[in-house]
């Protein structure tokens, strides 16, 4: 898809009904990078997504057995060591209310 090209007549009106003033120079400026913007839209609306053209039914869920990565307590000697405070084998720290 290829988007309309801007020229200063179009930013002058986009301007006018902004009703904002703009220099010969400022209209020039923007109609270049008005231009670049367009330009780059082009490129990014090319580029086909991995999923453009399947719907949602299509697609596959990969699906895995839940297991538990890490054994409970495996770190529990070594972290309440370096706590400042324990009470019950839990770490002791100030009420926040």
């Amino acid at each position: 898809m290829n988007y309309m090209s801007i020229d200063q007549e179009n930013i002058k009106a986009i301007a006018g009904m902004a009703r904002l003033s703009l220099t010969e120079e400022k209209a020039q400026s923007l109609e270049k990078d008005f231009g670049a913007i367009l330009s780059y839209i082009d490129q990014i609306t090319a580029v086909q997504a991995p999923i453009a053209g399947q719907n949602a039914s299509s697609v596959k869920n990969i699906m895995r057995e839940d297991t538990d990565g890490i054994q409970s307590g495996c770190y529990t000697d070594a972290l309440l060591a370096n706590a400042p405070a324990i009470q019950d084998n839990y770490i002791k720290v100030k009420k926040v209310l």
